[in-house]
C-alpha cells in the first residue's frame, strides 16, 4: 500500500500538484488506526460525559467529582483517553477529579479527520464546560494542541502542565510525512501554503517550543532521548532558554510511547500534579 500511495504521489506532483497536496494534507491529518479496545476497568466507575465539536459527538468521562483538584487527561494521535487508565487510577488514589476524553476521530468519538486547531477547540469547550481545570497530562500531539489552547486562552497562574513527548515542531512531523511518502518540495511549499490559508498562521507558528517561552505556569515536560515520533533534538531551543517554571525530564530508552506508562516518570507527575511545591 506504501508503494502504491508514493507512486501516486508521484504521478499526482507531475499531473496535478495542487491536488496532491491537499491529498498528502488530508492523509496528514486523517488516524491511520483508532484505538477501540476493551475500555479498563476504571471507566465503568466514571460518569460519561459528551460535547459536540464541529458536528461530531465526542465522547469523554469524569471520575472522582468534587475531588481536591481537576486534572484533564489528553491523549496523542491515533490514541485514546483508555490508553491512560492507570494514571487515571493514581490520580484518583489521589483523590483528585479527572476528566479525559477521546479527540474527534479517535477512540469513541465521532469523526474522520484531527488537526491541533480542532483539537484545541474542544480543549477549550472542556475548560468552558467544566472547568476551571488545576492541572493538564497532554501526550504528544495532544501537548502541541494543549499548548494551542493555553496560549490562546492561559490557564490560573498555578494550574500545572505536564507535557510527554509533545509534539514539538508540526515541521518535524510534516518531514516525517515527507519521507513517508516520498513527497517532492513542491508538494511540501503547497501543504505549507494551505496550512496557512486554512488556520492564517504558517507552520512554524504551531509549535510548543513558542507556547512554552509565553507560559508562566509549572510545566513538567518529559521526554526521550530516542523518540522517533517526536525528535528530542526539537526541545533544544526550549531547554537552552533555561525557564525556571519548567523542568524537564530526560529519559534514554522508553520511546514515544512506553515513556507515559513507566512506572518512574508517572511517580514524577503524579508528585508535580498533587505536590504543593514546583
Amino acid at each position: 500500500m506504501l508503494t502504491l500511495y508514493r507512486l501516486w504521489f508521484r504521478i499526482g506532483a507531475w499531473l496535478w500538484p495542487a491536488w496532491a497536496a491537499k491529498q498528502a494534507f488530508t492523509l496528514f491529518i486523517t488516524p491511520q488506526a483508532r484505538s477501540q479496545k476493551p475500555l479498563p476497568s476504571i471507566f465503568q466507575q466514571a460518569e460519561a460525559l459528551q460535547l459536540i465539536e464541529s458536528g461530531d459527538k465526542c465522547q469523554g468521562w469524569r471520575w472522582n467529582k468534587g475531588g481536591s483538584s481537576k486534572i484533564l487527561i489528553l491523549h496523542g494521535f491515533s490514541s485514546s483517553a483508555r490508553n491512560f487508565a492507570h494514571l487515571i487510577e493514581a490520580l484518583c488514589h489521589e483523590g483528585a477529579e479527572v476528566i479525559a476524553f477521546d479527540a474527534p476521530a479517535h477512540g469513541d468519538s465521532e469523526g474522520k479527520t484531527i488537526h491541533s486547531l480542532r483539537y484545541r477547540k474542544l480543549i477549550q469547550s472542556i475548560r468552558a464546560t467544566w472547568g476551571p481545570i488545576d492541572g493538564y497530562i497532554a501526550h504528544s500531539f495532544g501537548g502541541l494542541s494543549l499548548s494551542l489552547a493555553l496560549d490562546e486562552q492561559p490557564p490560573r497562574i498555578s494550574d500545572r502542565v505536564v507535557l510527554i513527548a509533545p509534539a514539538t515542531e508540526t515541521r518535524s512531523a510534516l518531514q516525517q510525512l515527507q519521507a513517508t511518502l516520498q513527497l517532492s518540495t513542491n508538494i511540501m511549499k503547497r501543504i505549507d501554503v494551505l496550512i496557512e490559508q486554512k488556520s492564517d498562521h504558517p507552520t512554524s507558528w504551531f509549535s510548543v517550543n513558542r507556547v512554552a517561552r509565553t507560559l508562566s505556569n509549572p510545566i513538567l515536560w518529559v521526554h526521550d532521548r530516542n523518540d522517533d515520533i517526536t525528535p528530542y533534538d526539537d526541545i533544544m531551543p526550549t531547554i537552552q532558554l533555561k525557564l525556571t517554571n519548567i523542568r524537564f525530564v530526560t529519559t534514554a530508552g522508553l520511546g514515544h510511547r512506553r515513556i507515559y506508562r513507566d512506572e518512574q516518570v508517572c511517580q514524577e507527575i503524579i508528585h508535580f500534579l498533587v505536590s504543593k511545591k514546583q
